[in-house]
């Protein structure tokens, strides 16, 4: 987390999900403990939902990568959590914070099935046991009974079902918060008046051609984080990360004559503002 949720943002996380999310509800309770216990740097329940999701969707698109991140997760949340910080709070608050998101990214993790995430687990709990004596069985208090209460068969359930199906809640949270009026992406309208007109804007396709080679990237996950990617284009477009995603995907075809025109409007769109980026698109369409 590089910015804290603002009201609107959180009353938008809260109207979605709040009722419908049983992954939600798995977190909601307990968090809203922890948020009475401390006094200054402290999550509401839909911050700690959008971030334990982010880890979640990580670990879900990208296994090798989100674990290998992971291993390392309370530290780097540890130092963000210090940054973020604008109240001089007590370094207890910042190290349960960091403590709360690991706490439940793991226990997540643990009603998936899978030798990688009983992996994934019992790494998230060695991290809690290495930098927040006392974390684990404190948080265990705060959560377990709310899960207990809302049946850990249906948890279970619905985890599982997340895992191994194509939602992806950190996309959609992304989406729902780009859709407030305070959450206009700014370079929606530069691209619009730089093009004369709406209708001119750039396809989807036509920006995930520009970027990947303006970046040197792929459009696969082995050569890309498509999540990432995709929001990137979502907050330079003002357009949804799912639709990006998905245009990202279906990857991009030089075969198809479509696509050779959108390149050539590329390169007419990009050859005032650099001619060696203009040839770099233009070299990869006859490549």
């Amino acid at each position: 987390m590089k910015n804290r949720l603002r009201r609107r943002e959180r009353e938008a996380v809260r109207s979605e999900y709040a009722q419908r999310e049983g992954l939600f509800k798995a977190l909601a309770k307990g968090a809203r403990e922890v948020e009475k216990r401390t006094g200054h740097f402290r999550f509401s329940a839909e911050e700690l939902f959008v971030e334990v999701m982010a880890v979640v969707d990580l670990v879900k698109e990208h296994p090798q990568e989100g674990a290998e991140r992971c291993d390392h997760l309370w530290d780097d949340l540890y130092c963000d959590y210090r940054d973020l910080d604008t109240a001089d709070s007590p370094d207890e608050e910042i190290r349960l914070a960091a403590s709360e998101l690991v706490y439940g990214a793991m226990l997540l993790a643990g009603y998936c099935l899978g030798t990688h995430y009983t992996r994934l687990c019992a790494s998230l709990m060695a991290q809690l046991a290495e930098n927040h004596a006392g974390a684990l069985d404190a948080l265990n208090t705060l959560f377990l009974p709310n899960i207990w209460l809302l049946g850990e068969e249906k948890v279970q359930a619905r985890i599982r079902a997340y895992m191994e199906g194509e939602e992806w809640i950190s996309d959609d949270i992304a989406d729902l918060l780009e859709r407030l009026p305070q959450e206009a992406a700014p370079c929606a309208q530069v691209i619009a008046e730089a093009q004369g007109k709406e209708s001119d804007r750039l396809t989807n396709r036509q920006l995930v051609i520009l970027f990947t080679h303006l970046l040197d990237v792929g459009t696969t996950p082995d050569t890309v984080n498509v999540t990432a990617l995709a929001r990137l284009l979502a907050q330079v477009s003002g357009r949804s990360a799912q639709s990006m995603r998905q245009t990202i995907m279906q990857g991009v075809d030089y075969a198809k004559v479509p696509v050779h025109n959108d390149v050539d409007a590329l390169c007419a769109l990009v050859r005032p503002i650099s001619v060696g980026k203009a040839s770099l698109i233009r070299n990869s369409k006859e490549d």
